[in-house]
């Protein structure tokens, strides 16, 4: 099984720029779908007023997971 990585980056509240990757299956493609799963990320992290789009989230490249 393969998953493909998605770069995400954000500027935090405190103006500090967090890189972040988020990894799903290979065959999601949905964009809208991985950036709800990195919205939701930064909601878990207690990051708020960042909205996840094309301009913070790109695909990056597909691996297989070690």
């Amino acid at each position: 099984m393969n998953v493909a990585v998605w770069d995400t980056h954000v500027t935090r509240e405190d103006g500090v720029m967090m890189n972040f990757d988020v990894i799903v299956p290979e065959s999601e493609t949905d964009a809208e779908v991985i950036y709800g799963y990195a919205q939701s990320y930064l909601e878990s992290k207690a990051i708020n007023g960042c909205m996840i789009t094309s301009k913070h989230c790109s695909f990056c490249h597909v691996e297989s997971p070690t």
